[in-house]
């Protein structure tokens, strides 16, 4: 995903992603579609994350308005307007490179001694938390932009089993304690 400002409304606390980006030798990085219109979601973001993104933002406006625009003789070289800058960019404002982000979370887990971990790992783990919470798959396959919930039927079909398991066990729980409580009834009954 390529993010400009445009496509976070914190208001709402929501990001649209309508784009990604690309990076090919001889023609740098590039801005594509994403692969059809369900990979274009609008994900709600969890309220407490919306504070890091406000001041994120207000941080980069800071930076660009230190440097100035490029077009008006300063080395800012971002957008015309601030909503259409990129969330992530080198320091001058520019698109940053697609690996950027991988390359900065490789040295960081290194650095603080953390298990490797890629930006991909974090959809996988917010899928698994979802579903092993219990969360209906549909919800699940909007949130990850498939476009029906087959897809994720089938990348998550192993969760889904220990889920269907986990739903089972707590019947059981359900079944054996309601009947427990009959049979205190109709032993308090038949006193």
């Amino acid at each position: 995903m390529l993010l400009q400002w445009k496509h976070i409304d914190t208001e709402a606390g929501t990001i649209k992603i309508e784009q990604a980006g690309q990076y090919l030798p001889g023609k740098g990085v590039f801005i594509k579609s994403t692969k059809n219109e369900s990979s274009e979601p609008v994900v709600t973001v969890s309220a407490s994350i919306i504070p890091f993104i406000k001041k994120y933002k207000a941080t980069q406006l800071a930076r660009r308005l230190e440097l100035g625009k490029v077009s008006e003789g300063g080395k800012w070289a971002g957008a015309e307007e601030a909503l259409e800058d990129f969330v992530f960019t080198t320091w001058d404002g520019q698109i940053a490179h697609p690996d950027s982000i991988n390359t900065w979370l490789k040295k960081f887990t290194a650095k603080n001694k953390l298990p490797a971990i890629t930006p991909h790992s974090f959809r996988h783990m917010a899928a698994t938390y979802l579903i092993t919470s219990g969360m209906d798959i549909r919800t699940v396959a909007g949130k990850l932009g498939h476009a029906n919930t087959t897809t994720t039927t089938v990348v998550y079909a192993h969760l889904l089993k220990s889920a269907e398991q986990e739903t089972a066990t707590r019947m059981d729980s359900f079944m054996l304690q309601a009947t427990e409580k009959a049979k205190e009834k109709q032993k308090k009954q038949a006193k």
